[in-house]
């Protein structure tokens, strides 16, 4: 998330990184999402606007984050960056609560999706490569609501190095929160 937060920055955009830690999701995704809500307090203050952007596992912490009553309404803007919204076959390969929480037809996901009204009110962008292999089937990194972008980056990790993912960024960015901050 750096290249894309220094992209953001280049761009006149205000950005704060949370470390998603540990990256393997052990105490879980409700409790990343708790940590979330706390670093908002704390970085953003009460009358500003922002947008969330966020990468795989943390898509799922950021929309939970959202779609939660810890959010305030401020929220402007959701961006997904490979988010497995639907599951996704690699977390069957490690046994973290985090990661069985990003499997098909987990309680997790089967939550956020019958909340999934609470992102209507938000501009909401799924950003999904049909070459990822981290988030299987490619399908289950789009949304059900707001628009989707394919970008065919390579891998994964690639979106986020992708100069078309930045660009899409910056213009919806300069849309949904005209005084920078994301």
């Amino acid at each position: 998330m750096r290249k894309v937060a220094g992209c953001l920055r280049d761009a006149g955009h205000e950005c704060h990184l949370l470390p998603l830690a540990p990256s393997d999701g052990r105490g879980g995704l409700e409790r990343q999402s708790a940590r979330l809500a706390t670093f908002v307090g704390k970085m953003i203050p009460d009358n500003q606007v922002f947008a969330v952007v966020a990468f795989s596992m943390g898509a799922l912490v950021a929309r939970h984050y959202l779609q939660s009553r810890v959010n305030d309404g401020r929220a402007k803007a959701f961006f997904s960056i490979a988010g497995p919204h639907k599951g996704t076959y690699s977390a069957n390969l490690y046994s973290s609560l985090g990661v069985r929480e990003m499997r098909s037809g987990s309680k997790f996901l089967s939550d956020l999706d019958a909340g999934s009204r609470f992102l209507e009110n938000l501009s909401t962008t799924s950003y999904w490569t049909p070459f990822d292999l981290m988030v299987r089937p490619v399908s289950s990194a789009i949304l059900p609501v707001g628009e989707n972008v394919r970008i065919p980056a390579l891998l994964h990790t690639l979106l986020l190095f992708d100069a078309r993912l930045h660009k899409d960024l910056i213009r919806r960015l300069a849309v949904v929160t005209p005084d920078p901050l994301a």
